[in-house]
């Protein structure tokens, strides 16, 4: 909405100025064309490149890269967005309608390729767009623009199976530098701005003064040289067929640049990644790793170096800011050096620099470097009140982010402004579908990376508590959150701001940002043990930071998930593909599966162990328990039953993954088993059933991990001569259907609960996001008492998190609002603000007021029959403040044309 009232229309691109000749001005469409190739696509150091098979130094190949599997080609064709196409106009929407008939031909395509190492020539031409950066720019210059490249979906497919390859073996296999991001599982930009500031922090606690410097790599991916590029995979020791690939990939590129509604001819491109393809992000990385690890200036400093993508940061901390710029100009320089070797130009009017320091004397020196061409170039610090952007995120000097909040407040304002003209009081889009708009576009600009600078309200200092001075911030956020309710809401102007958070089910500034703090730190239990967020934690002891503070929000013992755990390549089908496998059919009914269930069970081998098991949880005074249970069965006759008390940190997932763990292990251990075939493991939750089949990393990883392996060694246990191996079959069972094995596990599971367990698990990830949760809910309840207007306190209305009035007709919901806040269309309200042409009377001649539907005569007596006993029972309380009285009423005032004919507006 904010970009199409943005739109400028379909104009061409402003006359273009020329570096080389800045007086004349370039109009015509096809030398547009020319200078866009010449300035953006194009490399003055192409001359400098080595041939792709020039001898050099080479690393053994030593990294994985197996053969693909039918799985890993699905997905990456699957889970696709839908995509402008490239030149061949086949898009992502007919590939997965093709799937059933081409699945075969894409496999072999693709597997073909990876092995042998090519890439298809038909995969390797562009068509492409040149789109203005954003921002305000010069748009007379090339660089102002950037050209994006609409490639075949069908060769994306095989490029985003490479990528996800490459970006998992980088991370498994150290290939980066542990603080190089972009591309990279589980490393976002607010984990890297989280780690900058944590080292800022620690360094000002140690007495130290801390200094930034940001580079800008010009060109970036189109700036890379290929046969550089293919040497430096080999020396980092990737297979040949795989760098057989990325030089197939990279080779014999060829494009044609769609400008102002014209197709120009066919070139060559002789350097360069495409902007748009899934793999040039992390072939850009790989191919700028070794700045990352540059150290003859000071082979210590490890954590100097901060990267996402090509936007990177360069720390120095010391005693003196005039220290830390010398050792950046040294650092730079080194840059520059290694740049001029690999064909990388360094952007020195985009660099910037600024000193975090808290000693009010300190001066603001600048940086002193000189470039390669002999001449001198110095980098002002900003100013004590400026800021410097970097990672989307403002670093001011003392690190209070109030230019950040400030500038990022006032893009969410910008989206909200683009939405009120989505609705009003009266009309509009549905009030649900709104408020969506605001948690998906609004609310993550407001408060972005906040997890990395949000330090909360107040912090533990030498055994006190001390505010961190944030009230300007929280009412700066506050402000912009309500204008953003009352956009989406049918609400009046003057409508109190906690009747606002209480409906939009949005609480205040602060009650967000400890639940984004909350969410945070359950995330980082799902970290790697090389993030850098998990190394910064792991030194213990160690100085007060909000990073600390934030991991601190939850139990440290508790599980810690691998996300590393299994490559791509060994990951088995996706969700869809999995609820099929496990006889989930989603269009049939629970009655129709249940019968479908027992036609299978039926079918079975009498020698085959059947076990079921279920997962349990119940409350438990304050706390919830949980507990599994299992039964066996083989020839319909029991053999083994057991049950576990998981205690009050585990979920009911958790609980059903132990379930299946310790029945297949009965199974195992059972003398019958000797004399089976097949063990059929059967559960009732969907979502267990498909983890223990696609093995995805989650809650309860390592039972999980240990069902896959005891699953493999079922056809190594000891059996007579006329069993075969066989195998573990998983299938889902549906619950509560009267099926007898089903119904004992399910009893045995919730005896368990009851039960207290020899010692207390270490609480499960799941636990962890459950207890976040409901600390976020419990937070804005505490405070709901303290912002509760007192007509909503007569009514008895409390938080909720998501309230289901929000579904009603707008124009209806708003009339609801108006009489639960007393801010509408009422002759006391409008005599407060002084309204001279309101109308004040219904027309049964009594004053408008919140509750006159209640009384109103003419409005009882238009009321249809099927409602007028239900309406005679119901209370003004009822009606007001429950959402089945909600409904009641809205249902009423749609049939009664109350606020239309009997008690209108006007």
């Amino acid at each position: 909405m904010v970009g199409w009232q943005k739109a400028k229309g379909s104009f061409q691109t402003p006359p273009l100025r020329d570096g080389s000749n800045p007086t004349a001005l370039i109009s015509q469409p096809k030398e547009k064309r020319d200078l866009f190739a010449r300035v953006l696509l194009r490399n003055a150091a192409i001359s400098t490149d080595i041939p792709a098979e020039s001898p050099g130094p080479r690393l053994e190949a030593n990294l994985p890269f197996p053969r693909v599997t039918k799985d890993e080609v699905q997905t990456s064709i699957f889970s696709a967005r839908s995509t402008t196409p490239g030149s061949d106009g086949i898009t992502t929407a007919v590939l997965k309608t093709a799937w059933p008939v081409i699945e075969d031909i894409v496999f072999r395509l693709y597997s073909g390729c990876v092995c042998e190492g090519w890439h298809p020539t038909c995969f390797k031409e562009a068509i492409l767009v040149i789109l203005p950066k954003p921002g305000k720019r010069d748009r007379a210059l090339p660089r102002s623009y950037r050209p994006i490249a609409l490639l075949s979906v069908l060769g994306k497919g095989l490029e985003r199976l490479v990528a996800r390859r490459l970006a998992w073996i980088t991370v498994k296999f150290q290939v980066l530098h542990d603080q190089q991001f972009g591309a990279l599982p589980l490393r976002s930009c607010s984990d890297l701005i989280a780690a900058a500031i944590h080292d800022i922090e620690c360094a000002w606690q140690r007495g130290r003064v801390t200094s930034m410097l940001t580079l800008d790599i010009k060109g970036a991916f189109d700036a890379v040289l290929p046969g550089r590029l293919i040497r430096r995979l080999r020396c980092q020791g990737w297979p040949e067929n795989l760098v057989r690939w990325v030089s197939s990939f990279v080779l014999g590129r060829r494009a044609r640049i769609r400008l102002d509604g014209e197709m120009g001819d066919v070139f060559d491109l002789e350097c360069g990644l495409p902007q748009g393809s899934p793999v040039s992000p992390i072939l850009f990385m790989l191919h700028i790793e070794p700045l990352f690890k540059l150290g003859t200036v000071h082979p210590g400093r490890k954590r100097s170096r901060f990267g996402y993508a090509d936007d990177i940061a360069i720390m120095a901390s010391s005693t003196s800011l005039e220290d830390n710029c010398a050792l950046l100009a040294k650092e730079w320089e080194e840059a520059q050096e290694w740049g001029a070797l690999e064909g990388i130009t360094f952007d020195t009017d985009k660099s910037e620099l600024i000193h975090f320091t808290k000693r009010p004397k300190d001066r603001n020196p600048p940086i002193t470097v000189r470039l390669l061409d002999g001449r001198q170039h110095t980098v002002q610090a900003v100013n004590q009140g400026a800021s410097l952007r970097w990672l989307g995120v403002h670093f001011d000097r003392r690190l209070t982010f109030k230019n950040h909040v400030k500038g990022h407040c006032a893009k969410a304002c910008q989206v909200v402004n683009g939405l009120r003209g989505l609705g009003n009081t009266a009309w509009g889009a549905p009030t649900h579908l709104l408020r969506r708009a605001i948690t998906s576009c609004v609310l993550p600009i407001q408060y972005y990376a906040s997890e990395a600078w949000w330090p909360g309200r107040n912090r533990i200092k030498n055994g006190h508590i001390a505010s961190n001075g944030v009230n300007g911030l929280l009412n700066q956020l506050d402000i912009t959150q309500a204008k953003a309710i009352r956009a989406a809401l049918p609400v009046y102007r003057t409508t109190p701001v906690s009747i606002l958070q209480r409906e939009a089910a949005l609480p205040p500034a602060e009650v967000m940002l400890d639940a984004k703090l909350h969410k945070a730190s359950v995330r980082i239990h799902r970290l790697d043990d090389r993030h850098p967020l998990r190394t910064r934690l792991g030194e213990r002891p160690g100085p007060d930071s909000r990073l600390r503070r934030m991991a601190s929000l939850i139990e440290r013992h508790a599980e810690y998930i691998d996300p590393l755990e299994l490559p791509p390549w060994e990951r088995s089908a996706d969700w869809h593909t999995a609820l099929s496998m496990v006889g989930y059919e989603p269009r049939k009914t629970k009655d129709e599966l249940a019968t479908a269930f027992t036609d299978r069970l039926g079918a079975l081998s009498k020698r085959d162990i059947v076990v079921y098991t279920d997962g349990s949880q119940m409350v438990d005074g304050s706390r919830t328990a949980a507990g599994a249970g299992w039964v066996g069965y083989q020839a319909t006759r029991q053999i083994f039953r057991g049950s576990e008390p998981l205690g009050h940190q585990t979920e009911v997932f958790d609980a059903e993954a132990q379930a299946a763990f310790r029945g297949l292990l009965e199974a195992m251990r059972s003398p019958t088993a000797r004399m089976a075939d097949n063990v059929h493991i059967c559960l009732d939750n969907l979502a267990v059933t498909a983890r223990l089949v696609t093995r995805s990393p989650g809650s309860s990883q390592a039972r999980f991990r240990a069902f896959s392996e005891l699953s493999v060694s079922w056809a190594q246990r000891g059996r007579t001569s006329w069993t075969r191996p066989g195998r573990v079959y998983i299938w889902w069972c549906p619950g509560h259907t009267g099926i007898a094995g089903n119904e004992e596990a399910d009893a045995l599971a919730k005896e368990a609960c009851r039960q207290i367990p020899e010692s207390q698990p270490q609480p499960t990830l799941a636990h962890l996001k459950r207890e976040s949760r409901a600390a976020d809910l419990q937070a804005f309840a505490r405070r709901w008492p303290s912002i509760c207007p007192r007509q909503y306190a007569d009514l008895g209305i409390s938080p909720h998190p998501k309230p289901p009035e929000l579904r009603l007709p707008r124009h209806l919901l708003g009339r609801l609002y108006a009489a639960r806040s007393h801010h509408g269309d009422f002759a006391a309200y409008h005599e407060r603000f002084a309204h001279q042409d309101a109308l004040l009377h219904c027309s049964c001649g009594r004053r408008k007021t919140p509750v006159h539907f209640y009384f109103c005569k003419r409005g009882r007596k238009a009321t249809p029959r099927h409602l007028r006993r239900r309406m005679a029972k119901a209370s003004i309380d009822f009606l007001l403040g429950t959402t089945q009285g909600a409904s009641l009423l809205c249902e009423w005032m749609e049939a009664t044309n109350f606020f239309s004919e009997i008690c209108p507006s006007h």
